[in-house]
């Protein structure tokens, strides 16, 4: 007698991305990074200045400094440069120091006029131009002061954040902990790519694809191998000390998509199984204490679709990120599309120039759609009918996902 376990409760995109958030925790556990190796880190806690920037009044360009004055024939009496310590100034009226951007301003003069606007003759310049109190003087503070925050929790850092970390003379801090995540494939009928496949077997494609787009997103992921359509290997397989499984396939409900029975019995709590979605209906994601895990659908444009759009969001999340959902972009639509109603329905497409163009697809396991896609349109399911040029909302992939914000509430 074949048995089949259906999806009993198929959420909404929206519900299930809200089941998860209120489900699924961050860590809590940190480690301290030295400052090149924090890169792409989740910052765990919020940073402040210890000291201003600009450090110190200095010149936004090469000029000469002088106190306001109206004499215009001045007397280059001395040069500042970049690295000097500040001094007292002394000039008289009609003198002026040399000065080169990034030098501190001398404590008395109040005004830089870049050389281009001045004539040099021999010792003197001549003034060209009116100059005002504080032209081209860049004054302390005026960028962040002390105390200013720097680096929020939660924050991700990137080139920029390490640089203002940089600025202030650290050289280590508080991350929360990667992420120890692990990825295997299910499935009888499949063949590691590096090993010859007979005519009845499929080489596995989905762990190599789920493991390259999270280094993409900057997470390591240790692959597993595969899966065989067993309880026993899929409970040994899963006794590891990792706090995210990703694995694809088995989460259908067929005869012999066994993972939610044998989650079940590892005293996993199903917290969702099944998303009104096209591709990607079958996601299941389970959770054991603080280890989670999401299954994929077998086929190559359900999982990679249930990857991006639920499974990256909640790994941000439970990497301590504050914003973690996908970030939305404004392009118009290539061509003319019309959907059948009742489902959601996620389009793959290319984006140029601004346009997003939907790639062909022949089914749920269409690989060339994936190669070539950009972003991803999330499509209501009273939506039937898209027109050419029309705005649209869609999700950018690969982004750096430095400001995640979206949900899909906003699309």
């Amino acid at each position: 007698m074949k048995i089949f376990t259906p999806i009993h409760k198929i959420l909404s995109p929206i519900h299930a991305l809200n089941v998860l958030d209120e489900c699924i925790k961050s860590t809590m556990q940190t480690e301290i990074f030295s400052l090149p190796d924090s890169w792409q880190r989740v910052v765990a806690k919020t940073v402040v200045a210890t000291r201003p920037s600009p450090l110190f009044d200095n010149a936004a360009m090469d000029g000469y400094l002088f106190s306001l004055t109206d004499v215009q024939k001045l007397k280059i009496v001395a040069g500042i440069y970049a690295g000097d310590k500040p001094i007292k100034s002394n000039l008289a009226h009609d003198e002026c120091y040399k000065i080169m951007t990034g030098a501190p301003i001398a404590f008395g003069a109040n005004c830089v006029i870049p050389h281009e606007d001045t004539t040099k003759e021999d010792n003197f310049i001549k003034l060209n131009k009116i100059c005002n109190v504080g032209d081209n003087i860049r004054k302390q503070g005026e960028e962040f002061n002390i105390n200013d925050i720097l680096i929020y929790k939660g924050q991700i850092l990137d080139a920029g954040a390490i640089s203002l970390l940089a600025s202030q003379g650290i050289d280590s801090i508080e991350c929360f902990s990667p992420l120890k995540i692990a990825v295997f494939s299910s499935g009888n009928e499949l063949k590691e790519y590096n090993h010859n496949a007979q005519d009845y077997q499929i080489y596995n494609s989905n762990a190599p694809m789920i493991i390259s787009a999270l280094q993409a997103y900057h997470f390591h992921a240790d692959y597993k191998g595969i899966l065989r359509d067993d309880k026993n290997d899929i409970k040994q397989s899963f006794f590891q000390d990792y706090d995210v499984i990703i694995s694809t396939g088995g989460v259908s409900g067929g005869e012999l998509d066994l993972m939610r029975q044998s989650l079940i019995e590892m005293k996993y709590e199903i917290i969702l199984h099944g998303v009104d979605i096209k591709p990607g209906k079958p996601l299941m994601v389970a959770q054991k204490g603080s280890k989670v895990f999401f299954g994929l659908p077998g086929n190559p444009m359900g999982a990679f679709v249930a990857f991006m759009l639920f499974v990256i969001p909640m790994l941000f999340k439970m990497s301590g990120a504050q914003t973690y959902y996908h970030d939305l972009i404004y392009s118009k639509l290539g061509t003319v599309i019309n959907l059948k109603a009742g489902k959601y329905k996620v389009l793959l497409g290319s984006l140029k120039e601004g346009i997003f163009y939907p790639l062909k697809e022949k089914s749920s396991s269409s690989l060339l759609p994936i190669r070539d896609a950009h972003a991803l349109l999330v499509v209501d399911p009273l939506n039937t009918s898209l027109k050419q040029e029309q705005i649209i909302k869609v999700i950018p992939l690969y982004t750096s996902l430095k400001n995640l914000s979206s949900h899909f509430a906003n699309l």
